[in-house]
């Protein structure tokens, strides 16, 4: 009697997925696009950290002074857009009337935000002045190495009196 031996089976070829080359390439492209991002927002945020102080500085010694129409001509495009002129000076003569002049400023917060439309800064610093403390917020647009201020913001007690 004869024994039958199975056969023995074909060694199999391992099967490629073509989709695995695209997952992987797709997910080299994504880490270097994360990195460029994170790298691109670092950056802004320690640009903004070294040069935020200088522009507050500046902008402090064209208030103390009395030079708000320097201010108007020195800020972006956009603030100029979104604000009349003639107010912005109106209130910015009422600011130091009900504050006076600034002694000292401390950086308090920032945060950066990196688009396409631009980047900017947003600063918070606590402020004393001649007359009281306040609260003042810049957004800033960078272009280059400098600032352009955008939007100001300021809050004490002592403007409600």
């Amino acid at each position: 009697m004869a024994t039958l031996i199975p056969p023995t089976p074909a060694t199999q070829q391992p099967v490629k997925r073509p989709g695995l080359v695209w997952w992987k390439g797709t997910l080299i492209a994504t880490s270097i696009v994360c990195v460029f991002v994170f790298w691109e927002f670092g950056s802004e945020l320690y640009a903004g950290y070294r040069v935020a102080p200088i522009a507050v500085g500046h902008f402090h010694e064209e208030f103390n002074t009395a030079h708000y129409e320097q201010i108007w001509q020195e800020a972006s495009p956009g603030f100029r857009e979104g604000e009349d002129h003639d107010k912005l000076i109106r209130v910015l003569q009422l600011i130091r009337a009900k504050l006076g002049t600034a002694t000292e400023a401390h950086l308090t917060d920032i945060h950066a935000s990196v688009n396409t439309s631009g980047n900017s800064v947003t600063t918070r610093f606590d402020t004393t002045f001649t007359y009281g403390a306040a609260k003042e917020t810049f957004v800033w647009i960078k272009k280059g190495s400098r600032l352009e201020l955008l939007s100001y913001d300021v809050t004490s007690d002592a403007l409600l009196n």
